[in-house]
């Protein structure tokens, strides 16, 4: 396989596309990938131009493919966009796994005279599965293989008359098959739809056969029966099909006609994992209201904490007071020294919240927009790591994209919240206590992405981000101190939301040493 990957093309019956991108932009990163880095960008986009023009598709190649619940293209045009990324590479092998599913009658034709064609131009070999075609589409195909009830092999040669005249020779014969085609009103194959009707018919008759020995007997046992009668005719010496299709087995030590198709130099890493950032990148863009969504979340939160924490009356933080008091209940010396120094406190602001809140938000930046970034894309990463799709190169470039998102959103919040509630500690403060919250986001990012590939859809990955998120504000290291449970310090430990808020608090202490009302 190995050998033969790189001239192997395959056709997913669902239509595995990136919607977000452009026509001619999907199936240029296909070759991107796929093609030997010695081509240069002239000729792959010659390629590309070449390849659409050959489906079709030259009149939409600058139309975003869209989704099937907000359509651009119509579904026959997505089909052959699905088959585009496959012909950029000029495979000699290509399969497609039902590509008429879901078509129109007219959109079946004109795909299946678009393959029939390409074949005669070309000289690929196009393997695929369809559902009981119409006569003309049948007979465009030069062979045909058809599969009975169980995947039982019934025929296998020429489309066309030569199948006609197989499944119709049993109407030729004197008895209850004939009859039972009579009534049907077949009396003779020449089109698809009568000879998939004699499949039914010795179906049906072998069927009777059975209920009249057994009234119970299950249909299934009847259609397997009629399967395997038609592999038993078919590979009867007298036919004529048979012999010509059926070469013989091979002589011990002689050498297969086939040789190996040397394999395809695969992508320069590096090379491959630019290609994937700049995809992933075009695909957030343009995805326009998630990715309002996404960079809005930063100031909403942020404006939202300012008018939370911006309008508190300065006091005695409350875990000072709780430190204090659980001295004083421990040592009943130090009760009256300690009351006096509650006396003796000064109301000041306390950020602590506020920038426990921050952590917390970065926490959810990171996991929100990781968790959705895999799972979303399961069916185009498994296409296209049967090719040459790097496993690290896939997942650090969607790493390195949603960190430098979360730089940017941590960003803005920690901007707005820093200077609105008036944090201290200057520029040095906010640039430390940004590098926390970007650790933490990023963090987070990497969280996400675990996550999403622990799932097998959207929705599952966003109903678990909040199970992520919950430890980390409860095992923050605000809401429930480490002091106040021994069993749960093991737990913090291992916390990020704990250690980014840590690493930024750190910043604000350091600034207020020496402040008055903080001495204590």
């Amino acid at each position: 396989y190995d050998a033969l990957r790189g001239s192997i093309g395959y056709g997913p019956q669902d239509d595995i596309v990136h919607p977000e991108l452009t026509v001619f932009e999907a199936v240029k990163y296909s070759a991107r990938f796929r093609l030997p880095p010695d081509y240069s960008d002239d000729e792959i986009d010659r390629r590309v131009e070449e390849t659409l023009r050959d489906l079709g598709l030259e009149a939409v190649m600058n139309l975003q493919i869209g989704k099937p619940e907000k359509k651009v293209l119509s579904g026959g045009q997505r089909k052959r966009v699905n088959i585009a990324l496959e012909l950029v590479t000029d495979p000699v092998i290509l399969f497609l796994d039902e590509p008429t599913s879901g078509l129109a009658a007219d959109d079946t034709t004109a795909l299946i005279n678009l393959l029939a064609d390409m074949t005669h131009k070309t000289g690929k070999t196009i393997v695929m599965t369809i559902h009981q075609p119409a006569r003309d589409e049948f007979e465009k195909f030069n062979l045909a293989f058809i599969m009975g009830y169980g995947g039982v092999p019934t025929y296998f040669g020429p489309a066309g008359d030569a199948a006609y005249r197989f499944f119709g020779s049993i109407i030729d014969r004197d008895g209850p098959y004939r009859a039972m085609a009579e009534r049907n009103g077949t009396r003779r194959v020449d089109n698809p739809r009568d000879m998939f009707d004699m499949l039914n018919v010795r179906e049906r008759v072998i069927y009777d056969e059975l209920r009249r020995a057994d009234p119970g007997a299950a249909r299934g046992t009847a259609r397997l029966q009629a399967a395997k009668s038609w592999r038993a005719e078919f590979f009867q010496n007298q036919n004529a099909v048979f012999q010509k299709m059926f070469a013989g087995r091979r002589a011990v030590g002689t050498q297969p006609v086939a040789k190996g198709v040397p394999h395809r130099a695969d992508v320069a890493v590096v090379r491959q994992f630019f290609l994937l950032l700049s995809r992933y990148w075009k695909i957030k863009i343009r995805d326009r209201a998630g990715s309002a969504i996404m960079f809005l979340q930063a100031p909403i939160i942020g404006i939202m904490l300012a008018g939370v924490f911006g309008w508190q009356k300065d006091a005695v933080p409350f875990w000072c007071l709780g430190a204090l008091r659980e001295m004083s209940s421990k040592n009943s010396e130090v009760s009256t020294s300690t009351n006096n120094i509650l006396n003796q406190m000064v109301p000041t602001q306390d950020h602590t919240a506020a920038m426990f809140f921050v952590a917390v938000s970065c926490v959810w930046f990171g996991t929100s927009n990781a968790a959705r970034g895999i799972v979303t894309e399961r069916a185009i990463y498994l296409r296209e790591r049967m090719v040459n799709l790097r496993l690290f190169n896939y997942v650090v470039s969607k790493y390195v994209l949603l960190s430098f998102i979360c730089v940017l959103q941590c960003a803005m919040l920690l901007a707005i919240v820093f200077f609105t509630l008036d944090f201290q500690g200057g520029p040095d403060a906010f640039v430390m206590e940004l590098a926390s919250m970007v650790a933490l986001a990023m963090n987070a990012t990497a969280l996400g992405l675990l996550l999403s590939t622990l799932v097998t859809s959207a929705e599952a990955a966003m109903a678990l981000t909040p199970i992520a998120l919950i430890p980390q504000v409860v095992l923050g290291g605000l809401m429930v101190p480490m002091t106040t449970n021994p069993m749960l310090q093991p737990l913090m430990y291992i916390m990020p939301a704990r250690w980014g808020f840590e690493g930024a608090i750190a910043q604000e202490r350091a600034a207020i040493a020496n402040s008055t009302p903080w001495v204590i």
